[in-house]
């Protein structure tokens, strides 16, 4: 699988939830000024045969209130919608993931911060993992 090839995926399952917000594949349209948007890139992922990880980023941005400060109630509101996606699945280890195209998708660490837009975004890495 390549990186591409994972955020397509990505970017079909935050859609096919309706967040009625506007998700971008890999950077923002410089022209855009939506007050919320979603943009979904990736890390190196590994061509070499066999079982591999790779990790994609989706990033929630929100723009700021009028203070400055970050609209933490949307950024979650965005966030609440999202995790579920990468949940359709528990093992027998308690992990949760979810399987699209013969990969696994999991949720595997967040962060959160400000951009020069004056959005600040809520980061979600997912673990991709799958067989070349």
């Amino acid at each position: 699988m390549r990186g591409q090839e994972a955020i397509t995926i990505i970017c079909k399952m935050l859609a096919a939830a309706n967040l009625g917000v506007r998700i971008f594949k890999n950077n923002r349209e410089s022209n855009f000024l939506g007050k919320e948007y979603i943009v979904v890139n990736h890390l190196p992922f590994s061509l070499e045969p066999g079982l591999q990880e790779g990790y994609a980023n989706i990033n929630i941005h929100v723009k700021d209130a009028d203070t400055g400060e970050p609209d933490s109630a949307r950024i979650d509101e965005i966030s609440t919608c999202i995790i579920p996606l990468f949940k359709e699945t528990e093992d027998a280890e308690c992990n949760q993931y979810t399987k699209r195209n013969g990969a696994e998708f999991a949720l595997y660490d967040d962060s959160f911060s400000s951009d020069e837009d004056k959005t600040h975004y809520q980061n979600f890495k997912i673990k991709v993992t799958y067989n070349n």
